[in-house]
């Protein structure tokens, strides 16, 4: 009898009961008892992502976060046409030599899409925008630096060529060499490594991290599996780049945090900001608003 006791008096009342709606109720419980229904327990695996792509914010956060403004969203493409993407990608950036060829692009993007959905917890980021990004092989010793002389200028041919009446305007031109630092806790250096290294595939979430604050979006990265990379300039100018009809449509799209690099000091970031009469290239306090978003990004299996 003191062994029973032993197994029940750990638990309350109210435990008991949950216990019991747990199973299914009193009759699920007597069919448990009388050996017409099993009991199997599996562990629960926590979402890391919600039913509209969003990052769930973990537990015990110290950095802001506010509910999104739906009001601002990007549309996902209905097909990608991945020939289409690279040739304009090949354009932009002038480049004579291939960077590789559409199945190639295609092929490493479905590898990449496969690796993420296998993470537990994970498959939802897929219920929000996603893309397929693809960059050339890119050797740069300075982020700022190449942001100046050679990505934003290809963002802003690329946003004049979909919207030929408005504007790309990089606000900080002048101001990005040597002031643009990576910041550790981002996995940041992940990215930039490889593209120094070799072309490189993706998948960008842009809204992944609408209404977290800069420093949201850089605690936030602990609890997700290693695979995921905080977005930042480089990447997000290729995305925008590639895909200047979803990330910049207009002013009812999210500004596009860089929340993987500071700027000039430890409270300041850089920012995409869409308008309905231009592409402002900006510099960014860290403060959470509902209308801006950091991206995650996943690069294809080695």
């Amino acid at each position: 009898m003191s062994g029973n006791f032993d197994l029940i008096k750990g638990m309350d009342a109210g435990q008991w009961a949950a216990l019991v709606r747990a199973c299914g109720g009193v009759e699920a419980v007597q069919d448990i008892l009388a050996g017409r229904k099993l009991v199997r327990l599996e562990q629960v695996v926590p979402l890391f992502f919600d039913r509209h792509g969003r990052r769930i914010p973990p537990p015990g956060m110290k950095s802001n976060v506010v509910d999104a403004n739906r009001a601002y969203r990007f549309n996902q493409p209905e097909k990608i046409d991945y020939a289409a993407r690279l040739a304009h990608l090949q354009a932009m950036l002038r480049f004579k030599k291939p960077i590789m060829s559409p199945a190639e692009f295609e092929d490493q993007a479905a590898r990449a899409r496969e690796q993420i959905e296998s993470l537990p917890g994970c498959a939802n980021v897929f219920s929000g925008v996603h893309l397929p990004v693809c960059a050339p092989r890119y050797p740069m010793k300075d982020i700022g630096k190449s942001l100046d002389r050679f990505l934003l200028p290809a963002v802003g041919r690329s946003y004049g060529a979909q919207f030929p009446d408005r504007k790309f305007k990089n606000w900080r031109s002048g101001e990005l060499m040597r002031q643009v630092t990576v910041v550790p806790e981002s996995r940041y250096a992940t990215f930039v490594g490889e593209i120094r290294k070799s072309p490189l595939v993706w998948w960008h979430f842009p809204g992944a991290l609408q209404g977290f604050s800069i420093g949201a979006d850089r605690e936030q990265m602990a609890a997700l599996p290693t695979q995921f990379i905080l977005a930042g300039p480089v990447s997000t100018s290729f995305a925008c780049i590639m895909y200047p009809d979803v990330l910049c449509r207009d002013g009812r799209v999210q500004a596009l945090d860089c929340a993987a690099v500071q700027w000039q000091g430890p409270e300041r970031s850089l920012c995409f900001y869409p308008r309905g009469t231009g592409l402002d290239f900006v510099g960014r306090d860290l403060d959470p608003h509902g209308g801006v978003s950091g991206g995650v990004l996943v690069l294809r299996p080695a």
